[in-house]
């Protein structure tokens, strides 16, 4: 492939792609919009030549999704090919997917002692989830991943019997060793080729450069399960957000199909946090945070359950906002292994949580899950942009106020809409408690660059919303 730059902050003069083919080569290209291609004979060969002139230093803009929107691009790919003494073709995706079957044809034997091991954890299996369950927690708790990138390697995985005996692999290695343990048990799977943190696979172009990992489906009756062999520690099912909703290719003995992963949405992604704070006299006060992280939320937290206190203690530290905030207890839990939802529970204690002012004191109302930043307005900006997936939060603090305090006033009811999002924040009282809510819901989609500042304004109304102060006297 080829980009008339190189990346961020090169100007260019000049940048030319040019490809000599012999006559009885077949190629097909892909190109950016409005890019000329010239081609021309050269005797018994075809020259392909396209060129970009004058191109100024790009910049790089905030959550933008790539540059391919504004400079010029070709994607160039063989239909037919040779591989370490293997031939392939890339006509279409069905062809390659033949390839890829052939090539990993006769790589699903195990050893004998693994097959009555597979028989042995089935053998009170009482349906085909169950079987897959248990199946994919041995591989889990029996293998680790390893990176195999050099020669045929870099397509072809490692035997599953060797894998037995070494108990590692790579993403190709991991999964066709989970087919074939699978295989033993009768159930049917296939070998997923996938684009990680990628865009999806183009249906109508087919090249390896728009992949760069392997996951296994396993096609039930109801549904498919798809499951990340690379992981120890993902709940069976999970593939995580950079393998999701995307155009991936599905490896049969009918050749490539194109399929798509599952999508997590807004509420799969969800955040759920409850916090008391009490005050036990005019100035201390202790504050109890529960959450519940799930899917996408719970992959970006799942490490906390992974380390030890004492990097648990420091991870906390760092991220806590609560002035002057003393860590007293925390636990991180995921009590079913089976689902991508964890809990948290974090502990501590505070004695500046209120901003004396004259007669008056003043308490922020969201003191835990608070925007702190905007990204900074860009005139004239040229990329696309995008939120990382969709998510939802929702937030209550109570607080229970000290009893020589009386609530002079409270902020008003927030609600923004945008097509970014929503956000609302709602605030009332009951005798000494107040009761904070807030929620939030991101849409994860790709937005032109006319709408970026919009998209800042939008945040800047949270940041505001999330700074509103309670009176009291």
């Amino acid at each position: 492939s080829w980009r008339a730059v190189k990346g961020y902050g090169i100007s260019t003069e000049k940048s030319s792609y040019l490809i000599l083919k012999n006559n009885g080569l077949n190629i097909k290209f892909l190109t950016s919009k409005g890019l000329t291609t010239d081609s021309s004979k050269i005797g018994d060969k075809t020259q392909y030549k396209w060129t970009s002139v004058n191109i100024p230093a790009i910049v790089k803009e905030p959550l933008s999704i790539g540059i391919d929107n504004i400079i010029d691009w070709v994607k160039v790919s063989p239909n037919q090919f040779e591989y370490d003494n293997t031939t392939g073709n890339f006509d279409n995706w069905k062809n390659f997917g033949t390839w890829m079957f052939k090539l990993n044809e006769n790589a699903n034997n195990l050893p004998p002692a693994t097959k009555l091991q597979v028989q042995h954890l089935i053998k009170d299996a009482k349906s085909p989830k169950e079987k897959i369950s248990k199946l994919y927690n041995y591989l889990q708790q029996n293998t680790r991943y390893v990176s195999v990138q050099l020669g045929i390697g870099g397509f072809k995985p490692i035997l599953a019997e060797k894998v037995a005996q070494v108990n590692y692999g790579d993403c190709k290695a991991l999964s066709n060793y989970m087919k074939a343990l699978l295989n033993e048990a009768g159930i049917k799977s296939n070998l997923i080729v996938i684009g990680n943190g990628m865009p999806s696979l183009n249906p109508n172009y087919s090249s390896i450069g728009q992949a760069n990992h392997m996951i296994l489906a396993v096609p039930l009756t109801s549904d498919t399960t798809f499951l990340e062999c690379t992981s120890q520690y993902n709940p069976m099912g999970f593939i995580g957000h950079d393998n999701s909703d995307r155009n991936v290719l599905m490896i049969t003995e009918d050749g490539g199909k194109i399929i798509r992963t599952p999508s997590y949405q807004a509420k799969d992604n969800f955040q759920r946090r409850k916090t008391d704070i009490v005050f036990t006299d005019d100035v201390n006060a202790t504050i109890d945070i529960n959450s519940i992280y799930g899917n996408a939320q719970f992959e970006d937290n799942m490490s906390m359950l992974l380390i030890e206190p004492i990097e648990q203690r420091k991870r906390i530290n760092e991220g806590n906002n609560i002035p002057n905030a003393e860590l007293i207890s925390f636990k991180f839990e995921q009590s079913d292994k089976t689902a991508p939802i964890m809990s948290e529970a974090i502990k501590f204690k505070s004695n500046q949580l209120l901003a004396k002012g004259g007669d008056k004191a003043f308490l922020t109302l969201n003191l835990i899950n608070r925007r702190e930043s905007v990204p900074a307005k860009i005139e004239n900006r040229k990329t696309h942009f995008a939120v990382s997936f969709s998510y939802e939060d929702n937030d209550q603090i109570v607080y229970t106020l000290p009893k020589s305090y009386k609530i002079e006033f409270l902020p008003k009811d927030v609600n923004i809409s945008s097509e970014f999002g929503t956000y609302s924040a709602k605030f009332s009282h009951k005798d000494n408690q107040v009761i904070y809510t807030r929620t939030q819901n991101m849409t994860a989609k790709s937005f032109p660059p006319e709408k970026y500042n919009d998209y800042v304004e939008f945040n800047k109304k949270i940041v505001a919303a999330d700074k509103l102060k309670a009176a009291l006297t």
